[in-house]
């Protein structure tokens, strides 16, 4: 009994450090053929339909929320 305990301790011990080993990471294989660019929220220009629905969206609803309500 003390032997299959001793073995089962071993086991268990050896299958618990396998599982620190750490996934390799690798880079992106073809590069990117265009740089990433950054332009803030408030340049960019959202029109049409889509902008609309935005507009209406922000004023009768989330301009509207109680915000202490809403994180408490």
């Amino acid at each position: 009994m003390k032997k299959l305990f001793i073995f089962l301790l071993v086991a268990f011990g050896h299958s618990a450090s396998a599982q620190d080993v750490r996934p390799q990471f690798y880079g992106p294989i073809v590069p990117n053929k265009v740089a990433d660019k950054y332009i803030p929220a408030y340049y960019q220009d959202i029109s049409g339909l889509l902008g609309y629905r935005l507009g209406i969206n922000l004023d009768k609803r989330l301009l509207q929320i109680d915000s202490a309500t809403l994180l408490s």
